[in-house]
């Protein structure tokens, strides 16, 4: 079975630096500097051809104070002038070690230093790199310097107030990112509060709901023939909605007869048959019943603990639906949901659970899967046998609740000295409680002995049935204690003669 699938984070990837030639790389970097300090003035030098080795220098902002000449104090300052002088070498080269470094800082003139000095260069530098450059520009009596690498041109590129440079140069906008991502999000919530309502539910609980997922791509509905491949392939399908998950509604959509040996820790299914969702049509269902029967007869005469059923399902995103009809048509008077079919459909994601009589089983790596049922389905449908001559004296308690109604689940419960011969596949009458009774019949689809603690057990209903198991023996047997256990069904008579009602 499918299993779930990773999820994968979508992230910026890395800026290519490299596709800026070498002068429009220096005018990135120019552009990166103006709100580094207050500057007086910058000019670009590189652009001129006679650089002195530099790309960039620049003047801060300083302040002339001027006089008051009433009282010949100082006063604020009002008149601007050049400051401190920064250079600004970029290299557009993506390596550069300690070597090269001293090279490019070779260029700064040791008789009349720059105050400040940034290298710029599109590389990832090693630690040696930035001791080396650090103690090289101490030496030349530079004040303050910085070594601006790949990682702090990003840095400074994903910052916010950069974004009008990272879209001028990259075509990247961080701003439109956000404001796109906040438009999916509001369609996100959208979809989800509309589902609620149209699901009558909250996100907390289960539900079983009907729905009609449409490929949003699909032009032809509700024409199947106009696809050769809508069998394997179809775009539209009637399926039930279980719950909500914080990210999308899960939907039910296989149902396949499992083999489940609790004890042994081993389990099979079978895709003879989907039991999730019978055919529309009246002739495909009648041959989808008969399918469904000659599955079920695989597992006859097994107890009910090891008749299970896998239960697939599939997340549908909310991010994936695209448009919610509540209302449907003539064909499917229930919910459209309309979203872009991918190679597993409208899932993001599948995954399976197995249960015995709607209990989950926790079944993990420990579990074998064997080879329980058959690659073919049976030729033919197992035959009802005819009823025993000799009727079946049971307690009343095994077929019907204190109100008279039948039971559902039914168990017959016998000490082993006294157990009948009663064996899977025979027909039974029982006989009658009261002269006004009905005919009743049963058919026997387990007979076995087992241990009472661990059958009651397995059943998943334990109180029930060790209720049951008392009124039928007038005692609790022990745990340990073996008891001839004989489930059956009701039968009729038309199941084994057409001539009777």
């Amino acid at each position: 079975m499918a299993q779930s699938k990773p999820h994968t984070t979508r992230t910026l990837g890395p800026i290519h630096f490299e596709d800026l030639e070498p002068h429009r790389f220096e005018d990135l970097i120019r552009q990166l500097i103006y709100d580094f300090k207050t500057w007086h003035s910058i000019e670009a030098t590189g652009r001129s051809g006679s650089d002195d080795g530099f790309d960039a220098r620049a003047f801060e902002t300083s302040q002339r104070p001027t006089l008051d000449v009433n009282d010949e104090a100082e006063t604020e300052p009002t008149n601007e002038v050049a400051g401190n002088q920064w250079m600004i070498q970029c290299k557009r080269e993506s390596r550069i070690g300690p070597a090269a470094l001293k090279k490019i800082v070779a260029d700064v003139d040791l008789l009349n230093p720059p105050y400040g000095y940034i290298l710029a260069a599109p590389t990832n530098f090693s630690k040696k790199s930035y001791d080396a450059f650090r103690e090289l520009l101490r030496e030349k009596g530079v004040m303050e310097f910085h070594l601006w690498g790949k990682a702090e041109l990003e840095d400074m590129l994903f910052q916010p107030k950069n974004d009008r440079i990272l879209f001028a140069f990259f075509g990247i906008s961080l701003a439109v990112r956000k404001r796109s991502r906040t438009s999916e999000v509001r369609s996100i919530v959208s979809v989800k509060n509309r589902l609620y309502k149209v699901l009558d539910s909250g996100p907390q609980g289960s539900f079983s709901r009907g729905l009609l997922l449409r490929d949003i791509n699909d032009k032809n509905y509700p024409d199947e023939s106009a696809y050769l491949d809508f069998e394997h392939i179809p775009r539209w399908v009637h399926r039930t909605a279980k719950h909500f998950e914080p990210t999308g509604l899960v939907i039910h959509y296989r149902t396949y007869l499992a083999f489940v040996d609790p004890g042994k820790k081993e389990w099979d299914y079978t895709t003879l048959v989907d039991l999730a969702h019978p055919p529309e049509d009246f002739a495909s269902r009648e041959a989808w019943k008969i399918q469904s029967n000659k599955a079920s007869d695989c597992m006859f005469g097994q107890p009910r603990f090891r008749q299970g059923r896998l239960q697939c399902y599939g997340l549908l995103q909310f991010s994936n639906i695209l448009l919610i009809d509540p209302e449907g048509d003539s064909l499917f008077p229930i919910p459209h949901i309309y979203s872009d079919f991918g190679p597993n459909g409208p899932y993001s994601e599948s995954f399976a659970r197995l249960y015995v009589h709607n209990h989950e089983i926790d079944w993990g790596n420990e579990w074998t899967r064997i080879k329980f049922f058959p690659e073919k389905m049976p030729e033919e449908e197992r035959k009802s046998e005819r009823p025993k001559k000799k009727l079946l004296k049971a307690n009343r308690s095994a077929f019907q609740d204190d109100r008279g109604r039948r039971k559902h689940f039914n168990v017959l419960y016998f000490e082993l000295d006294t157990s009948p011969n009663l064996k899977a596949g025979s027909v039974h009458e029982l006989e009658k409680w009261s002269e006004g009774d009905d005919r009743t019949f049963i058919r026997i689809t387990h007979a076995g002995i087992h241990k009472f603690g661990l059958y009651t057990k397995l059943l998943r209903d334990e109180w029930a049935e060790l209720e049951n198991a008392e009124q039928q023996l007038n005692r609790m047997p022990e745990a340990d204690e073996k008891i001839f256990v004989v489930e059956f069904e009701f039968a009729y008579p038309h199941q084994w003669d057409s001539s009777e009602d």
